[in-house]
């Protein structure tokens, strides 16, 4: 999910936001094999991702 706005000239990307510090983190996250380290930038990431809100979530 958290793919989805890496790139705010991707289509999928409907909000069009776009952080250098959360593309970053999305692709270090991709090549991090421990799991532990992996889940902290994802963690972030998201974080970020809220912070900003370029989207607001509904939870039902």
């Amino acid at each position: 999910m958290l793919q989805v706005f890496n790139y705010s000239h991707d289509k999928i990307n409907l909000t069009n936001w776009e952080s250098q510090q959360y593309i970053d983190l999305l692709e270090a996250s991709n090549y991090e094999t421990d799991f532990e380290k992996r889940k902290r930038m994802l963690i972030v990431a998201e974080k970020a991702l809220m912070d900003e809100m370029p989207v607001i979530p509904i939870h039902l």
